[in-house]
């Protein structure tokens, strides 16, 4: 009888960390999720500040170019 009880409480025990360790990765992937998710905003703004930058030193025509040197 206390062979059985034990092995109950074993198996409770285990069914008890497969749930939390199931809880875990649910956490581990919503803070990864969310992570990729700052790094991809990181790299959306950046990549939209260099094409605002390019566009500043980069004139689109050759007159909007002349017309920049005259002013120096």
């Amino acid at each position: 009888m206390i062979a059985i009880k034990e092995l109950e409480c074993w198996k409770e025990r285990r069914d008890s960390l497969a749930a939390n360790l199931a809880i875990l990765k649910d956490v581990k992937e919503t803070n990864k999720s969310k992570e990729l998710g700052k790094v991809n905003r990181q790299i959306n703004y950046y990549d939209s500040l260099t094409k605002d930058m390019k566009k500043e030193f980069r004139p689109s025509t050759l007159s909007e170019f002349l017309d920049n040197i005259a002013i120096f």
